[in-house]
């Protein structure tokens, strides 16, 4: 399916669907999405298949990769089997998450918080040296005898 506008996706739907918005409210969809606005997944359906837009909120259960250039909102009754690439990620409580997230369209520069490299060096601590204890030699002769 291939839409100008918006696409509202009722019922079973097999194949890929593209539009500018797309709104799915479906008992399945079998296909991937593509939207250059928003993808919202409505709880109660079960979408096979990639998504990519700017923007996301699933409600529903989506198997498949997850890349959006934006914000992605992952509702309280969603369930999720793949990866998930975004510029933010919200995760509600309850959400199901089998998969990686990545924050790979983010403007922070996280490397920079950690060093360069992809090895973190582990540094020994740094022990003070002990210094010798004097010991008076007349006590050292009491406690001999």
């Amino acid at each position: 399916i291939e839409c100008l506008g918006r696409l509202s996706v009722r019922g079973y739907v097999a194949g890929n669907s593209s539009a500018a918005e797309i709104y799915v409210n479906a008992s399945r969809l079998d296909g991937n999405l593509s939207s250059e606005g928003i993808v919202k997944v409505e709880a109660g359906t079960v979408v096979i298949g990639d998504i990519e837009a700017t923007s996301a909120v699933v409600a529903g259960a989506v198997k498949g990769e997850i890349d959006i250039n934006g914000p992605i909102t992952i509702d309280s009754t969603a369930i999720i089997k793949g990866n998930i690439k975004a510029k933010s990620i919200q995760i509600n409580n309850g959400a199901v998450v089998d998969g990686h997230c990545a924050l790979a369209y983010s403007t922070v520069d996280i490397e920079s918080y950690f060093g360069k490299g992809t090895t973190t060096e582990v540094k020994q601590p740094v022990v003070a040296e002990q210094q010798p204890v004097k010991v008076n030699d007349q006590k050292k002769e009491k406690n001999n005898k």
